[in-house]
């Protein structure tokens, strides 16, 4: 009996298997991009959330291999309009690192896309970004800062939580070392 192959399960799974190769090679560990962020571990959210150069271009490639835009692995050769897109995604997913690390913190109580895969964000990236504007991510009822969140209005709360990145970090990898997992 022939076996039926469905294009569009074939291509996520071999996008997948690139991205789990890329993935290994990066970050010395296994993911499945078929998960979501909390799946990612402590160690790799807190390389992942650091602003520096090595990481944007992680981030261009990972998006670029889902985007099927690897034929050129070299971000610079990329037309304008596909630069602009894979910019704006590993902004968008810069931000859903750092709050999967609030979350863990227990700043967050939820944020939008929070079990989405990154094969699910990357590939309907504007849904995802339209959604932020009805669901922005909820600062946790414990927060110190809880009482001056809740009256703003969604756009204004997005703003407030992005303001608590400079403090991010180090909280993070406070807790990582205090609880001794990474």
């Amino acid at each position: 009996m022939e076996k039926v192959i469905y294009l569009d399960d074939y291509k996520v799974q071999k996008t997948v298997e690139r991205i789990s190769r890329f993935w290994k090679g990066q970050f010395d560990e296994d993911y499945d991009a078929r998960f979501g962020f909390s799946s990612i571990s402590n160690k790799t959210l807190v390389s992942l959330a650091r602003p520096e150069e090595q990481n944007t271009f992680v981030w261009y490639r990972l998006i670029m291999q889902v985007l099927g835009l690897e034929g050129s692995l070299d971000f610079s050769a990329l037309q304008s309009l596909d630069k602009l897109l894979v910019i704006d995604i590993q902004f968008y997913l810069v931000d859903r690192v750092r709050f999967e690390m609030m979350k863990r913190l227990g700043w967050l109580e939820d944020y939008n896309g929070e079990s989405a895969s990154l094969i699910e964000i990357i590939g309907a990236f504007e849904h995802f970004q339209h959604e932020d504007h009805q669901h922005p991510p909820r600062l946790s009822k414990t927060h110190k800062n809880y009482k001056d969140f809740k009256p703003l209005i969604s756009r204004e709360k997005v703003v407030f939580v992005r303001k608590l990145f400079p403090e991010l970090l180090p909280a993070f990898e406070k807790m990582i070392s205090s609880r001794g997992f990474t």
